[in-house]
């Protein structure tokens, strides 16, 4: 999992948050988009993944879930990696 200021990787559309394949290559099936920067990224034992940055919103573009995937966030949110 990387956060930061890119909007892209690799040419593909991946605004400030995304993960990457054991190769480096960008994992397309991770769909979580920010609105700004991400300044932290922490993966949990758990599957949790918490980010915190300068974004008012981050999304899923996948159905919710109850850990709060496709939930809006402010500045720190919690997202399953399911």
């Amino acid at each position: 999992m990387i956060g930061g200021a890119f909007t892209t990787i690799s040419g593909l559309p991946s605004p400030y948050l995304a993960r990457l394949n054991v190769d480096g290559s960008l994992d397309t099936s991770f769909n979580a988009t920010a609105n700004a920067p991400v300044n932290s990224v922490l993966v949990e034992p758990s599957g949790q993944l918490l980010v915190g940055g300068a974004f008012t919103t981050i999304a899923a573009k996948a159905p919710p879930t109850s850990q709060g995937s496709g939930q809006p966030g402010r500045g720190l949110v919690v997202h399953s990696l399911d």
